[in-house]
């Protein structure tokens, strides 16, 4: 790679390129969002956490269905619809179109569905109105304050669009959003940590509980970003950090070394190139009886390499499967600063 000389003009020149590819992103993400999602982009929000106002409208609105329009609805769908219809433009008119036409979410309860070729079709067409205008009223009753918490999302995406940065969509910047590889390794996290609850019981939550002071840290190990290691070597060395943390700087761990360590602690913190499976080998960290939450700050930290019609690998999945209760990593290479 041809490095430019470090130059005011050189310097001007790569912030406008940067800035440039800033704004390209941002449009693609927008653009992702409106023509793939439209208004039903408000399907990735999380649930409501406890807003009682939102359960009781839940609860008239199904009510109301079932005794003025003989509909049993798909409560779940109508949940979802409760918690974020109102906040995106033109939502209304995709809920009229799949209550008239694509017969989504509701039926006539022992009766032809919706939309059907039927003599009646004139009460199907006024059913589906009173079933949209009551749909509408529970909308307006439920209270679109912003200072309601909502529930984490997560995300199980297909490989082969996981190098998306589905996170930084517009309409999930401020929702709490995961990544995991599969529904059944949500439920295997699960029970493995009720499993640890039931042996922890200090922890009254159903995730293990993760003590910040309690951190191993390698950084720089390839010994060619001193920069970043004068940066935080008073953080890591310091009483900043603190408790139980220990670490190592500027020089490479051994295997064993580094397996140790990841076993020892309850946070495991890394800054240098990649994710750092280059010092310890993924079978490794499988052994491992207990497995830190790794911070792994290095370029594509989080990315997956996708192996023709094999599975693909990469460090979060490596350190999930082995038991970590979460993973924080890079999706894309990083600028050194951008990381700092």
């Amino acid at each position: 790679m041809h490095h430019l000389e470090d130059t005011k003009d050189n310097r001007s020149l790569w912030w406008t390129q940067r800035n440039s590819l800033d704004q390209r992103l941002s449009t693609f993400l927008s653009n992702l969002e409106d023509f793939w999602f439209g208004p039903w982009k408000f399907l990735l929000w999380g649930e409501f956490s406890g807003c009682k106002q939102q359960e009781a409208a839940l609860r008239k609105l199904v009510h109301n269905l079932k005794v003025k329009c003989n509909v049993d609805a798909q409560e779940g769908l109508f949940k979802v619809i409760l918690g974020g219809a109102k906040h995106v433009r033109g939502s209304e008119e995709c809920i009229l179109q799949l209550i008239l036409v694509k017969e989504c979410f509701i039926g006539y309860g022992n009766q032809k569905r919706l939309g059907a070729s039927s003599d009646t079709g004139h009460e199907v067409e006024s059913v589906s109105k009173s079933a949209f205008k009551l749909t509408l009223e529970a909308l307006h009753e439920v209270d679109k304050g912003d200072f309601l918490n909502r529930e984490p999302v997560i995300l199980v995406l297909d490989f082969d669009v996981q190098m998306l940065p589905w996170e930084s969509l517009p309409i999930v910047r401020n929702q709490e959003v995961y990544r995991m590889p599969s529904i059944g390794s949500i439920f295997a996290t699960l029970d493995r940590c009720c499993q640890f609850q039931v042996h922890d019981a200090r922890n009254a939550g159903i995730f293990p509980l993760i003590d910040p002071l309690d951190a191993f840290y390698l950084s720089n190990p390839s010994g060619d970003l001193s920069s970043r290691q004068d940066k935080f070597e008073d953080f890591f060395s310091g009483e900043k950090l603190g408790g139980n943390s220990v670490g190592k700087a500027g020089t490479a761990p051994t295997i064993e070394e580094l397996a140790v360590a990841l076993s020892s602690h309850d946070l495991c913190i890394y800054f240098g190139h990649g994710s750092g499976l280059q010092f310890i080998p993924e079978q490794e960290i499988q052994k491992l009886q207990i497995v830190p939450l790794p911070l792994l700050m290095g370029c594509s930290s989080g990315s997956l390499s996708l192996n023709g019609s094999y599975n693909p690998q990469g460090a979060p999945l490596c350190y999930l499967s082995a038991g970590s209760p979460v993973i924080v990593a890079n999706l894309w290479e990083v600028t050194a600063k951008d990381i700092d």
